[in-house]
Formats: structure tokens, C-alpha cells, sequence
């Protein structure tokens, strides 16, 4: 068992959010899984994205707003809200809250944050 806290973390900066892999290949190290957290400013939207060959589960922590899907989905998101983005699916992140929205995330298999997306 291993204990690794988000202050050690490397923060990446994508395309209108800022990532941190905790889990993975950066932080506590698992071939199976990534985990982390993700921080997106309040009343922006990032952009549409998909991930190849990796499933996403996303577990809304702070802030409220839309999650986006290529097939036209609209959903509202609050803390609580938990999302299963399938491998090879448009989504996009929307922050309608005027403070930071805060998520934490998985993907299956593991992932190299800022190497795994496709526009």
C-alpha cells in the first residue's frame, strides 16, 4: 500500500484544464489504472476530446455545470455526478459555476496524461 498526495504531484496543463496524475505511471505507480484529479476554471469549457483505446470514469467533486457527448447528449453535472466516457466518444467538460470545477478521474488501461487524447 502506498500514500501520495496531490501537493507532490506534477500539474499538466491541457487544452483549457489543468490535470494531475496521482496514479499511473507518475505518482503511485499501477500497469493497470490511472487516477487523479482535474481542475477546470469557472465558466469555460474545454475542448472536445476522445480517448482511443481507454475507458474514463469522471466523479464530479466541486463546481456544477454540462458534460457534452459526440452524440449530442447534453447532461448537467454537479458534485456527485459521476460519468462513464467510453473509449473512442466525443466529450467535452463545461464549467457554468463561477468558482473552479474539481474531478477526479479514471481510465482503463493505464494512461500518460497528455499522450493518451485525439482530437
Amino acid at each position: 500500500m502506498n500514500v501520495f498526495h496531490e501537493s507532490e504531484a506534477r500539474k499538466v496543463e491541457l487544452p483549457g484544464r489543468t490535470v494531475i496524475p496521482l496514479v499511473g505511471t507518475e505518482g503511485i505507480k499501477s500497469d493497470r489504472m490511472s487516477f487523479g484529479v482535474a481542475y477546470l476554471p469557472p465558466m469555460s469549457k474545454m475542448e472536445p476530446h476522445k480517448h482511443i483505446n481507454e475507458e474514463e470514469i469522471i466523479y464530479i467533486i466541486e463546481g456544477f455545470g454540462k458534460v457534452h457527448f459526440g452524440d449530442g447528449r447534453i447532461e448537467n453535472i454537479e458534485p456527485g455526478s459521476v460519468i462513464v466516457a467510453p473509449n473512442s466518444m466525443d466529450h467535452i467538460m463545461e464549467n457554468t459555476s463561477r468558482s473552479m470545477m474539481k474531478w477526479c478521474w479514471v481510465f482503463n488501461p493505464t494512461v500518460t496524461i497528455g499522450k493518451h487524447t485525439s482530437k
